[in-house]
């Protein structure tokens, strides 16, 4: 499929997000809507700014997966930037690998792609395990039914599938690329030498696997008392262990970020339905939704502010488009 078409498709689906959201406000009412962000405007500064901690703590679970010395500040702007590239795009591979590219000056390209990849399969590791934990208190809440079933199961299949492939020594690109003549040999080794390091990474680095795992949990348990936290400014009294499931329901419809740039609308619509079923009002789940967005928005803003930055060092710019392509 070409870039054109992928770009056509994007803008679509965005729209179609986008159109979503705007009913789900109209069915809401937009006195409602604009009657908390009027009475709790500061809120959404403050959960804006104590979300620097999120970032930081990812950015130290970065570093600790690095076998190369760069700075910590550094790093910082390299995950941001990546991370606002990611916020637009479907998937976060393109994210990823950009921020590969923006801090190869400081970190070798298969030492950067390794422990890049390795973070984020560490990050989608911790998930699992915070996904186990929301089903579990469903069945509590729900009974056990087959559609819980298969979402725990599918969480322990992950589970068990990142843990052996962190430590498996696979090497499916190697197989396969190996057989073909490449324009860019230097580029296939590196993508080989990534793969193999990246699915050797629990056995060769424990300690950093461990570490890792353990801030990347955290990280979880921040996005659920953030919204515990914004439900509880607009007057609910929600229990720690509902927003726990809440928060796992709405990772896994995260997942449609593989197919919605931003999971627009998908988001709103799972938070109003979540909140809905838990007795908080899909008014307010719509609210702390909206709050979420427009704070993911603000960062992904300073993300994309870094990016240019670096962009507008001349000849890296180039380097980036080329990369890219």
């Amino acid at each position: 499929m070409s870039d054109r078409w992928k770009t056509v498709i994007k803008m679509i689906v965005a729209t179609l997000g986008g159109y979503l959201t705007m009913r789900l406000i109209q069915v809401t009412g937009w006195s409602k809507i604009t009657s908390a962000f009027r009475q709790h405007g500061s809120v959404l500064l403050v959960i804006t700014l104590i979300y620097l901690t999120f970032h930081l703590l990812r950015t130290l679970s970065l570093k600790i997966c690095l076998p190369h010395k760069i700075p910590f500040w550094s790093l910082f702007a390299v995950r941001l930037a990546g991370e606002a590239i990611s916020y637009i795009s479907i998937g976060s591979i393109l994210g990823d690998s950009m921020k590969v590219v923006l801090a190869r000056e400081k970190i070798p390209v298969v030492e950067g792609a390794t422990g890049v990849f390795a973070e984020k399969l560490i990050y989608h590791l911790a998930g699992a395990i915070f996904l186990m934990g929301g089903v579990l208190i469903a069945v509590g809440k729900l009974g056990f039914d087959r559609k819980l079933f298969l979402f725990l199961a599918l969480a322990i299949g992950f589970f068990l599938l990142m843990i052996y492939l962190l430590s498996s020594g696979v090497q499916p690109l190697s197989r396969i690329l190996r057989r073909f003549r490449v324009r860019r040999p230097e580029l296939r080794e590196a993508v080989l030498q990534t793969e193999a390091n990246l699915f050797q990474f629990r056995k060769a680095h424990p300690y950093a696997f461990a570490f890792t795992l353990i801030i990347d949990l955290v990280c979880y348990f921040y996005a659920s008392a953030e919204v515990f936290f914004l439900l509880y400014v607009l007057g609910m009294s929600p229990r720690f262990v509902d927003i726990w499931y809440f928060e796992a329901v709405v990772k896994m419809a995260n997942s449609a970020t593989m197919l919605v740039p931003a999971n627009l609308g998908v988001f709103e619509a799972t938070h109003l339905y979540l909140a809905k079923q838990l007795g908080f009002g899909g008014a307010n789940g719509l609210i702390v939704a909206l709050f979420v967005r427009i704070r993911a928005i603000l960062w992904a803003l300073i993300g994309y502010s870094i990016f240019l930055a670096f962009l507008s060092k001349g000849p890296t710019a180039q380097d980036i488009i080329t990369d890219r392509e």
